[in-house]
This record gives C-alpha cells, sequence and structure tokens, in this order.
C-alpha cells in the first residue's frame, strides 16, 4: 500500500501551513462577522461589558479581549461611534432650534444662551475669527431674546 505509507509519512511531519485554521477560506468572513456583531452589541447595549459581549458572540471573554486589542476592530467602533454620534448631535440641535424657535421666552433665552457657549468653545477650539457675522447675528438674537424675556417678565409680575 504504497498510498497509505505515503499518507502516514506526511501526518508524521510537521503541522501543514494548508490545514492550519488560519488559512481556512471562511476564517476571515466569520472573524468580520464576529466584529461587526460584537460593535453592535458596544454600541447598543445599555451596559456592555466583556462578558456580555462574549455570551452574544457564543465565544470565551479572551476572545473578545483579543477581538478588542484588534486595530481593524477599533476602526470599525470608532466609526460605528461617530456615527452614534452625529446622529445624537442632529438630534440635540433639533431639539434646541425647536426651543429656540416655539418654546417659551425664557426657554429660548436658556437655549440661545446654550447655543453661544457652545459657539464660542468651538471658536476657542478652533483659534481663528472666521464665522464672526455668524457669531455676531447669534449674539443679536442672544439680545433679542433677552428683551423678550424682560418683557415678558415684567408683564407676568417678575414670575418665571
Amino acid at each position: 500500500m504504497p498510498g497509505l505509507r505515503h499518507f502516514e509519512t506526511n501526518t508524521c511531519a510537521t503541522y501543514g501551513a494548508t490545514q492550519h485554521p488560519d488559512t481556512l477560506p471562511g476564517k476571515a468572513a466569520v472573524k468580520q462577522a464576529r466584529m461587526t456583531k460584537a460593535v453592535e452589541i458596544l454600541v447598543q447595549h445599555p451596559a456592555p461589558t466583556v462578558a456580555v459581549v462574549a455570551r452574544e458572540l457564543e465565544v470565551s471573554r479572551s476572545t473578545v479581549y483579543r477581538m478588542l486589542a484588534e486595530q481593524e476592530f477599533q476602526a470599525i467602533l470608532q466609526k460605528a461611534l461617530n456615527g452614534r454620534m452625529a446622529v445624537m448631535a442632529r438630534t440635540a440641535l433639533n431639539a434646541s432650534e425647536d426651543a429656540l424657535q416655539n418654546g417659551s421666552p425664557s426657554l429660548r433665552l436658556k437655549a440661545a444662551t446654550w447655543f453661544l457657549e457652545r459657539l464660542d468653545k468651538l471658536r476657542q477650539l478652533q483659534g481663528d475669527g472666521s464665522d464672526d457675522a455668524a457669531v455676531a447675528a447669534a449674539e443679536e438674537l442672544l439680545r433679542q431674546l433677552e428683551g423678550l424675556h424682560a418683557g415678558g417678565q415684567g408683564a407676568q409680575g417678575g414670575a418665571n
């Protein structure tokens, strides 16, 4: 049996690279799917922990720790978090815009003050005065709102 002898000598030799689990064709796809699912869990779960991710993925915690250490995973997670933060920022801006347009005078003053404080912080971080016209318009809006607020308090007898 020459075939059997040849098989025996091959299996007694070293572990071949073609048999190694890292080179299996579906390994990369499974890894990518796990990473995507882990990111989804981390972004959407109210209190994500390594144990929660491991339980949801049905892997060990050490696998999750290895996954967290990979740059590819960190890039996917950062992209997902940035997207979620953009949605939250858009929602917050919509709410503050609604408060500026439809709120009571005191609520409009608070919303305008909040907006101007954030705008001032952004300008300080950027370090330039390129939006002077926008800042002047926003400051004028604040003055108008303060006038409305003062007029509203006088008509209400000083009650808020």
